[in-house]
């Protein structure tokens, strides 16, 4: 399937969170997937980016992760969208909106009633990262490199934990990747919702491991914030192709939550200059640029909206940037 790499910048948003947007998650199920969370500081927001094309991209709410007597609060490090079936006791939603933060909490909100479902006290340091089991709905995993955790929740439950300093983790069926602070990426066997002890490979980068994804069945792209792209073979852990987002600024590292395409063949990254790209995965060939004089921000994440009509880019200095794929009369 080819892409149309023909984007225009159709909306602006400047969020209020004082500091910059370091999270972007596009709701994968296909009945919510005009949600669209962000973080940045304490705060989360939510949007309904539904009407592609008309520039719409409306703020649905906005919840603050304060300190109060049940939750320490704070920085917001990471988001996940949650498939839960069936429901626990008294939830009743079809969206749930995981956050975790610095305080190494992870809260679940419940967007039908727009609350903190439940607040869990999952690490004792900083929250990397946030996987889903969509294989399993309720079931997901979180990270903490700071207390060298790995652990697997049921919504509201502590199901397991291995020990592993990981900074991102994605899963696929019974395959759970971890990539470390050091550039390491290990493969381990999910055996009912525990993970094997024994690494199934292992790939070594040159620096911090900050977001991965599975492509397909076979194949994981990994990003550096060196600013390089790995496609890895699941099976054997070899490196297919590499490829380099261009830097804006050597001396910056280039920290970006990358996005691919609905059709699995393209990736969308940005640098520490503004400025995004599309590539094809296969070959790892630059297809595309998304830019403006007007950026000037580092763009912490760019994903690509469901049926990849529209990519979304958030920067360090607070704002939100969508491209959409559509033709003007």
């Amino acid at each position: 399937m080819t892409i149309d790499t023909d984007f225009h910048l159709r909306k602006i948003i400047k969020e209020n969170h004082g500091e910059g947007i370091r999270a972007v998650a596009f709701n994968p199920d296909e009945s919510n997937g005009h949600m669209v969370a962000t973080a940045g500081g304490d705060l989360v927001s939510v949007y309904d980016n539904n009407h592609c094309g008309e520039g719409h991209l409306d703020l649905s709410c906005v919840f603050q992760n304060g300190r109060t007597e049940y939750a320490l609060g704070g920085e917001v490090t990471c988001l996940a969208w949650l498939a839960i079936d069936p429901l626990p006791h008294d939830w009743s939603s079809q969206a749930f909106l995981a956050f975790g933060s610095k305080s190494g909490e992870i809260g679940i909100v419940n967007m039908a009633e727009t609350r903190v479902q439940t607040l869990l006290k999952a690490h004792a340091s900083s929250v990397d990262s946030i996987c889903p089991i969509y294989s399993k709905p309720g079931y997901f995993l979180s990270c903490s490199a700071g207390d060298k955790a790995v652990r697997i929740w049921n919504a509201e439950h502590l199901v397991s934990e291995f020990s592993f300093s990981a900074t991102s983790i994605a899963i696929k069926e019974n395959k759970v990747v971890l990539g470390n602070a050091s550039g390491k990426v290990e493969c381990f066997g999910l055996d009912g919702m525990v993970l094997q002890q024994t690494s199934l490979w292992c790939w070594r980068g040159t620096s911090r491991i900050d977001c991965m994804d599975f492509i397909d069945d076979r194949h994981l792209a990994v990003h550096e914030i060196s600013g390089k792209i790995h496609v890895l073979n699941v099976e054997t852990g070899e490196t297919v192709v590499s490829f380099a987002v261009p830097r804006g600024d050597s001396d910056k590292t280039a920290e970006c939550q990358f996005g691919i395409s609905h059709c699995r063949d393209y990736l969308t990254c940005g640098n520490s200059a503004g400025e995004a790209f599309i590539f094809e995965i296969i070959s790892g060939k630059r297809i595309g640029k998304l830019s403006m004089p007007r950026i000037k921000g580092a763009v912490k994440a760019a994903k690509f909206a469901p049926q990849s009509k529209s990519v979304l880019i958030a920067t360090d200095d607070s704002f939100l940037w969508r491209w959409d794929n559509i033709v003007f009369p």
